[in-house]
């Protein structure tokens, strides 16, 4: 995340349920701006740990490039543009 995110790094938290399906969520919510700057974290579902771990790198990666797109932002996001999740959830 580093030349991504102003302080370079980001956390993704994995939970099982009770079905051993495995989601994953981002500490890091993307203000959209398609939505009056309303926060969102990445989210990602897999069968295994693996699994959610990819699918929510690959969305919050998707979600970056349609709200801030490279071209567009070239030197990453400022604080402006993101809201950590409460560290005492991760």
């Amino acid at each position: 995340m580093v030349g991504i995110l102003p302080y370079g790094k980001m956390k993704i938290k994995i939970y099982e349920d009770n079905t051993d399906t495995f989601s994953g969520y981002t500490d890091v919510n993307i203000k959209l701006r398609s939505d009056d700057n309303y926060p969102e974290s990445a989210v990602g579902f897999g069968k295994t740990q693996e699994e959610a771990l990819t699918e929510t790198i690959n969305n919050f990666n998707d979600l970056l490039e349609r709200e801030y797109p490279k071209e567009q932002y070239p030197n990453g996001l400022s604080e402006s543009h993101i809201e950590y999740t409460e560290p005492s959830d991760f």
